[in-house]
């Protein structure tokens, strides 16, 4: 749920100042199920927003990505990877592209995981 403030004609007066209500705003996309992933994975920083991902080699690369709608602890990605990309979880500033990691199963927890069928599969990295 997000607050949201709005100016609605009143001129008959039946709405009162500092009145609640809750709405649902059905959102039209042209995608059947966005993806989503948790906003831990992000990467921040003067280049932009990315992701670290992992290959079957188990290198590390830094993906731009562009960011749909935020939803707090999870955030849709419009652009930059797909459901087959690994991430990494809170990566770490050290990380550089192209290296060698080990991968680690994460141990977060079953509520901090996106409720979303489509996502990445997540899992954290150590150095190797």
């Amino acid at each position: 749920m997000r607050l949201m403030f709005i100016t609605l004609p009143n001129s008959d007066g039946k709405i009162l100042p500092g009145s609640y209500v809750e709405i649902s705003i059905n959102v039209v996309s042209s995608k059947a199920s966005p993806l989503v992933v948790p906003a831990n994975v992000l990467v921040v920083d003067q280049a932009g927003t990315h992701v670290v991902t992992v290959d079957a080699e188990k290198h590390i690369a830094f993906r731009p990505v562009k960011l749909g709608r935020d939803f707090g602890r999870e955030v849709e990605i419009v652009e930059g990877i797909d459901l087959n990309h690994l991430l990494v979880a809170s990566p770490s500033d050290l990380l550089v592209e192209g290296e060698t990691v080990k991968i680690v199963e994460s141990s977060s927890k079953q509520d901090n995981k996106p409720k979303e069928e489509n996502k990445p599969k997540e899992k954290t990295t150590g150095k190797s």
